[in-house]
């Protein structure tokens, strides 16, 4: 997706950048002053209910694990990231989410898993290239998941580098009807049917761009949430329902 001076990518454009925002290797802002200004708690938390517990390892992520062959060394280094202080939605338990998503008996269901477990391996706000470095992530341990059976290592960076525009691919081949199937699982929390877990989810954005001014935030959140809305409606990848629901979650958060 090209890039825009103050939105991008991700999620087909949910990822917010404040003008002034450097994004990649060169970033005018250190981590230090983007968490000071987290901590000036510039959003306003009262609009949405208080989350519980949402970042510990889960049985589906277990599951994930086990089924991945994924080594000690290897399951902590994804606890330990995806836990960073600086997550609030991209946590274990957007993950989760994720992995309940994914049919566990289909073509590519293990690449779909991997993907899942490391398409947010990286994951700072202020950056363009998290898909990138994730990929680099995955593909440094990837000798080390699945032994005996080795995941196809490109559909997986397929996938992973999907995440960064979701566009769907609409075809009928097994990889691409995987990566539809992974794209989907990624972005189903705008369709969730517990208005709770959403409120979560438009916490947990706000929280992660808390640097940015709340007026600027609000323009660019509403331009790309519509945008991503009407998109989605219009790739035929939502049953009535899914759809029903993302209408009604994105006239919350936008209302």
């Amino acid at each position: 997706m090209t890039h825009e001076p103050f939105s991008q990518g991700m999620y087909g454009g949910i990822y917010i950048y404040a003008h002034g925002v450097s994004k990649g290797p060169g970033l005018a802002r250190s981590h230090k002053r983007i968490f000071a200004a987290r901590a000036q708690n510039r959003h306003d938390p009262s609009r949405f209910p208080r989350p519980g517990p949402m970042n510990a390892p889960s049985p589906s992520l277990g599951d994930a694990f086990d089924r991945l062959g994924v080594p000690d060394q290897v399951r902590g280094m994804i606890v330990e990231r995806h836990g960073e202080p600086h997550r609030h939605y991209h946590t274990l338990r957007h993950i989760d989410l994720m992995l309940r998503q994914i049919p566990k008996d289909t073509a590519f269901s293990r690449e779909m898993i991997a993907a899942t477990l490391f398409h947010d391996i990286v994951y700072d706000p202020t950056r363009s290239d998290n898909e990138d470095l994730s990929l680099e992530i995955f593909l440094s341990v990837a000798d080390l998941l699945a032994p005996g059976t080795p995941l196809d290592r490109a559909l997986v960076s397929d996938m992973i580098l999907a995440t960064e525009s979701h566009h769907f691919r609409g075809q009928d081949m097994p990889r691409d009807v995987a990566i539809d199937i992974l794209l989907k699982a990624d972005l189903s929390i705008l369709w969730q049917p517990d208005a709770q877990i959403y409120a979560w989810y438009a916490q947990g954005v706000r929280q992660e761009y808390a640097f940015v001014p709340e007026a600027q935030f609000r323009v660019a959140r509403t331009r790309i949430l519509t945008a991503l809305r009407d998109d989605l409606v219009a790739s035929g990848q939502l049953t009535p329902d899914q759809t029903e629901a993302l209408r009604r979650n994105t006239e919350w958060e936008l209302g």
